[in-house]
């Protein structure tokens, strides 16, 4: 898959694609919390769902569409090869 370009932007597929799946979904979250927010304060004890809504839904979700806009970029990855590749490894090592 290889980003295509419209209005002068890149985009890792189509605006409304990239919009729906990958930059839309930390903001559902977001969301959820503001309506839900008296029962997230009224219960000041760590819930496994409201972790996993937060931490999975907000900040993996922004990883995910990170890594899926960094290295869907193929002509960035074939310029910088070492680095796409092999710092993964190394951090994760580290």
């Amino acid at each position: 898959m290889e980003a295509k370009k419209s209005n002068n932007l890149p985009w890792v597929y189509s605006p409304w694609f990239d919009l729906l799946f990958i930059l839309l979904p930390p903001f559902i979250c977001l969301v959820f919390i503001l309506l839900f927010a008296p029962y997230f304060l009224s219960n000041p004890t760590e819930n496994p769902w409201i972790w996993l809504l937060i931490v999975v839904g907000v900040d993996v979700g922004h990883v995910y569409s990170t890594i899926y806009r960094t290295y869907l970029e193929t002509d960035m990855v074939k310029k910088n090869k070492l680095l796409f590749y092999y710092s993964p490894i190394a951090l994760y090592i580290i």
